[in-house]
């Protein structure tokens, strides 16, 4: 039978094993090392099978051992730790590590007892290092002077029982020790702990951590037992259990004030009252799973509670419980928190009524988060939502929660509110309230916000694609009907109705039955005579013969379709592929295969052209192909001949449907010819594949599977576009990318930061126009100070420190260095705190910037030709002049283009050299709209200016062009639906959409009505946010693709004139052949748009 006897079946007592010769020098709870390795017997007997007395021990490294107290089924005892591998049997005779005394440990580690004499020597390049001061620092070691904390962890120190000469001796020696560390050794009572610090006056931190005391030993309680002294106290990883631990803190330690009880696998809090001195409490890496176990009964003194690595997970165990903890301190990182549900019980069940500290760093909450549209978030996104839960936080991660970040945080959860509000089912909006318990108070804050409800099942959207109206004339045959009877009528339809419905509506109109109709649909678009296909039936109605009547054609003829009853809906008959050609070749469409491909793969909405319907129908999603294998045989193959000249819009026959991919071959005048698949591969620009190794040209294509449209655009070499054009192009003829408070690509507040990328990423994607604001610092040094800093508005524009306007402009010289035919607008401004005035900065400019780079900047007055500005930057100013530099501009024609009369909040101002639309002031989400017609509106008059073309920039003669520029920036502070981010993830696509399928086509519009456009096509500059975002540049292609017309018409001008490509020092091609230019070095460096 195995001697069953453990240091737990009993509360205490002394074995007396005289009799065993194997056991006798060990008993319960004795403290030993083996090999470095410090344990605690638990069991002393005879083991199943094996000879002998074993020793059951409990080893202080949880990993060490074999089991947890039970072998073959038998528990011969139980540790206190949970491991389940922290026991293992050893035999008695083992050779056990020498303990050492407190004072043997203090000897060994601080006063040696002879001074070293045989130290190695050191030698330096050579030469014997002396020692100087050495003996002098044994000897003042020698007795601790100086010292205050003495660190004795891990030495085997026991005392048991110490002599009185060596007590003398301690307490000589340690008179001034304040701080105390014995963790890892082999104390077995707190009797002798107490025997050393009564020895220690001046002790004020005394760490037990790793000490296993006897279980039930209750600690001294005599007048001499008590340290008054100690404030913090450490029993880590001891597993002192409830008794011990109130006995402890009532008696002995009366004057504690900070308690660590890490480490100790508890899964509830002690469950006597703690007293009331104690202001922290570390209750770290135990495992506890909710707030609810750690409710510990406490006066209101608890200041800080740190509950660090443990498994909380939830605040209270079941809803009818109550806990009320009045900490200021709440330390819950790396837990298991992951639903912000957790921090709304927090503010509801008023458990922390004085919490103002709160740390939550590394829960799971914040590893995956996704936003109620079910966007990523990054975990700033998430603490911002943590912030706006807890009303009367004050810091949060150590960082202090200023006025302004809780405004943010708070107005962008509202929106996240209002943004599950709207998508959720009718009836079920108090329960999304229900969920966000702080959602009234918010609304009482800031006003309620504006949402729109998600339309019922059955309802129509009016803003889906099937909701949409399509005007329709209905017009009869002659001689269908009497002539008095109603010939003609024009009915808004929606695409979603089918031909039966059609002929319904026609039936009841005209009174006849609907089958014994007749429909002919006839669209905007035109065929040759006789290509149309044949009717079967008898002949009732040709109405190109009415249209070759009255219009004097007789080569082109208005497509005519039959509608055959049937449920196919109306919007399916107008799905025809539309082709934009926007590069300067003439192009043609020959041939159509036909493919049917088996799934279509879906891409994110928020990063391309094509995602612009996601501003109309939330949540749809493009579709695409996967791509044609090589060895894929097309189900049928048509041969066309569409010519596509250059700037042209042709709407074709060719049907789209949504099960096939279109393989589309594109010819050149010289044979050479490529194909694209549409829809495209991927969702964004997709370049032409050659069909022959010899092809000269790249196009690319963007394609829109909403309106099915695709437009060509020339292949560029982006981070060189301008080497394509000649000296002598007004820059104001150009059109120029540019981004708003360009620099504000780093972590910041969503209000705050307006791109996704760096400022070189923008410029070798084709940015031109840079928008920087500057604050001024060491205001009180006036010129004689560089030290400026970069902003936006008020607010610095990274949250990781400042970003100098030094590093910032030298990141722009470094890209001219290897970009020299390139150029840069650098629009500036002072914005900021502070008391800096825009004649400091104008001063600092001068001295630290424009003089000490002169060959890097133009600051001379009004617009010039690319051939005075290539390699440098050019100063558009936005800031008032010293009188210095107020003379300089007067007498030598600078300081750069003058902006500074920029009309605030304009859809449209002309001043001086500028004509600017930045219209900003963005009051709701439906206002983006309104912006976008802004917009457009002005990409109108820029694109129906022409440039004079040769002309110095200095000449006043001609008709000068101002520099057109359009802002797509527009915010507003008090709503997260509106701040820079969102409106660009609607902006963007929409306006990329603008300018692919319908910028330059028609008349002037706005301006002149009715007049043809005949201008240049150009944008002048425009101004983006958040461009690049996942390697999105599409918008940026399609501004500088719109720069091919303008070459062409410098193409034309040049073969009229006789000049060749050296004049202009680049050959003018964007996709061409040329051996230099836009997109094509040598034949080898040729980049596609993605």
């Amino acid at each position: 039978m195995p001697f069953l006897l453990s240091e737990h079946n009993v509360r205490y007592f002394e074995l007396d094993m005289s009799n065993d010769s194997d056991g006798r020098d060990h008993y319960l709870g004795e403290r030993l090392s083996l090999k470095g390795h410090i344990l605690t017997i638990r069991w002393i007997g005879q083991v199943a099978d094996k000879p002998g007395i074993w020793l059951g021990v409990e080893w202080d490294e949880p990993d060490r051992g074999k089991h947890n107290g039970t072998h073959e089924g038998v528990i011969y005892f139980r540790c206190i730790s949970k491991i389940p591998k922290c026991a293992s049997f050893l035999r008695p005779t083992q050779a056990w590590d020498p303990s050492r005394t407190f004072l043997q440990a203090l000897r060994e580690k601080y006063m040696p007892e002879f001074l070293p004499t045989d130290v190695e020597i050191v030698y330096f390049n050579g030469k014997q290092a002396e020692e100087i001061g050495f003996e002098k620092f044994h000897k003042r070691q020698a007795k601790l002077r100086g010292i205050h904390v003495l660190v004795l962890d891990h030495m085997r120190v026991q005392h048991r029982h110490p002599t009185a000469d060596d007590e003398v001796e301690i307490a000589q020696i340690c008179a001034d020790i304040t701080e105390l560390d014995l963790s890892g050794n082999l104390f077995e009572t707190f009797e002798e702990i107490c025997a050393m610090c009564r020895l220690l006056p001046k002790l004020r931190v005394l760490t037990l951590t790793g000490n296993r005391f006897l279980l039930g030993k209750p600690p001294p309680h005599s007048p001499e037992s008590r340290i008054e002294g100690v404030k913090t106290l450490s029993l880590a990883n001891t597993f002192i259990d409830d008794f011990v631990l109130d006995l402890l803190l009532s008696q002995v330690f009366p004057s504690v004030s900070t308690l660590y009880l890490t480490g100790n696998e508890y899964h509830r809090a002690p469950a006597f009252r703690l007293p009331s001195r104690i202001t922290v409490l570390d209750l770290s890496d135990n495992g506890f799973v909710c707030l609810g176990d750690v409710a510990v009964a406490s006066e209101e003194g608890l200041h800080a509670l740190i509950l660090k690595r443990n498994n909380i997970s939830s605040v209270l165990a079941h809803p009818e419980h109550i806990i009320h903890l009045p900490v200021q301190e709440l330390d819950l990182s790396y837990n298991k928190i992951s639903s912000f549900a957790f921090f709304d019980t927090i503010t509801t069940s008023g458990s922390f009524p004085a919490l103002k500290h709160l740390r939550v760093t590394g829960n799971p909450l914040y590893k995956s988060l996704v936003s109620a549209d079910s966007k990523p978030l990054t975990p700033e996104d998430g603490y911002m939502l943590t912030i706006a839960r807890l009303p009367r936080l004050e810091y949060l991660n150590y960082s202090k929660i200023t006025e302004k970040e809780r405004l943010n945080a708070e107005t962008y959860y509202l929106g996240q509110i209002a943004v599950e509000l709207a998508n959720a089912p009718e009836g079920q909006e108090e329960r999304v309230i229900g969920q966000h318990p702080r959602y009234r108070d918010l609304c009482e804050e800031y006003g309620a916000p504006n949402f729109q409800q998600k339309p019922k099942k059955d309802a129509v959207d009016p803003n889906t694609l099937a909701a949409r109206l399509v005007s329709v004339t209905f017009a009869l045959a002659n001689g269908v009907l009497p002539s008095g009877d109603e010939q003609s009528w024009t009915e808004q339809i929606p695409k979603s109705f089918s031909t039966y419905t059609i002929l319904g509506l026609v039936g009841k109109r005209l009174k006849i039955t609907p089958l014994g109709l007749r429909l002919v649909l006839e669209t905007n678009e035109r065929d040759p005579v006789g290509s149309r296909e044949v009717y079967g039936g008898p002949e009732w109605w040709d109405s190109s013969d009415d249209e070759a009547e009255a219009d004097g054609e007789d080569e082109w003829v208005k497509r005519e379709v039959d509608l055959v009853a049937g449920t196919r809906a109306l919007a399916t008959m107008l799905k025809t592929l539309t082709v934009r050609n926007l590069t300067s070749v003439r192009l043609s469409l020959s041939s159509v295969e036909h493919f049917i491909h088996s799934a279509s793969s879906t891409k994110s909405l928020a990063s391309n052209l094509t995602t612009l319907v996601k501003c109309v129908i939330p949540g749809r999603k493009k579709q695409t192909n996967a791509g044609i294998p090589e060895t894929a045989t097309p189900t049928s193959r048509d041969e066309v001949d569409i010519e596509l000249e250059p700037f042209r819009t042709y709407t074709t026959k060719i049907q789209i449907d949504p099960f096939q991919t279109l393989r589309l071959t594109i010819q050149g005048e010289d044979d050479s010819s490529w194909r694209v698949d549409v829809p495209t591969p991927s969702d964004a620009s997709t370049p032409l594949v050659p069909l022959s190794t010899s092809q000269g040209y790249e196009f690319t294509a963007i394609y829109n599977d909403e309106t099915f449209v695709l437009t060509l655009f020339d292949t560029t070499d982006m981070s060189n576009w301008m080497h394509a054009f000649p000296n002598k192009t007004p820059l104001s003829a150009l059109s120029l990318p540019g981004t708003h408070n360009s620099p504000t690509c780093y972590p910041a507040l969503p209000s705050v930061r307006c791109q996704a990328v760096s400022i070189t990423k923008q410029l070798e994607n084709g940015v031109r126009f840079l928008d920087v604001r500057v604050q001024i610092n060491d205001v009180d040094k006036g010129a004689n100070s560089d030290s400026m800093e970069l902003v936006h508005s008020a607010f610095p524009i990274s949250l990781l420190g400042s970003v100098k306007m030094k590093t910032f402009v030298e990141e722009v010289y470094d890209f001219l260095d290897e970009h020299p035919n390139e150029t840069i607008i650098m629009s500036l401004k002072r914005e900021g705190r502070g008391s800096g005035t825009d004649a400091i900065f104008s001063d600092r400019l001068l001295k630290y910037y424009t003089a000490a780079r002169p060959q890097r900047w133009h600051t001379q007055f009004g617009i010039p030709t690319l051939g005075e500005v290539r390699g440098k930057i050019i100063l558009l100013r936005r800031f008032e002049l010293s009188e210095t530099l107020q003379h300089d501009a007067q007498t030598k024609g600078g300081f750069g283009i003058d902006a500074t009369n920029w009309a605030d909040n304009t859809p449209n101002y002309l001043g001086g050299d500028i004509q600017i639309q930045d219209f900003y002031q963005v009051t709701d989400t439906e206002n983006i709209d309104k912006k976008i017609q802004y917009v457009c509106e002005h990409y109108e008059r820029a694109g129906a200016a022409v440039h004079p073309i040769g002309a110095p920039s200095t000449a006043t003669e001609g008709p000068k062009q101002p520099l057109f520029i359009n802002f797509l920036s527009a915010s507003n502070f008090w709503k997260p639906g509106c701040w820079p981010d969102k409106i660009a993830a609607k902006m963007n696509p929409a306006i990329t959409q603008f300018l692919c399928e319908e910028h330059d086509i028609g008349d002037q519009g706005v301006d002149a009505p009715g007049q043809e456009a005949a201008g240049d096509g150009g944008l002048g500059v425009v101004v983006c946010d958040w461009v690049g975002e996942n390697d999105d540049w599409d918008l940026v292609r399609a501004i500088v693709g719109m720069n091919s017309r303008l070459l062409l018409r410098l193409q034309l001008q040049a073969a009229g004139n006789g000049e060749n490509g050296d004049s202009y020092g680049a050959v003018m091609r964007m996709g061409g052949r040329a051996a230099q230019g836009w997109g094509h070095r040598g034949g080898r460096d040729a980049r596609s748009t993605r």
